[in-house]
């Protein structure tokens, strides 16, 4: 890893733990009971915001 792409780095870390923080646990869902949900859906209910780049 080259020193210059430490910042890049460390902002993708600190946007990937707020993510993490913001969404609601994957590991809780009943995913059998949702198979007719679209993506959208479960980003919204499980508050998971798309990467920015």
């Amino acid at each position: 890893m080259k020193l210059e792409m430490l910042p890049e780095l460390l902002a993708a870390i600190a946007q990937g733990f707020q993510m993490g923080k913001t969404a609601k646990s994957l590991f809780a869902q009943k995913w059998e009971e949702g198979w007719e949900k679209n993506l959208t859906q479960w980003q919204a209910e499980l508050k998971i915001q798309p990467v920015r780049a």
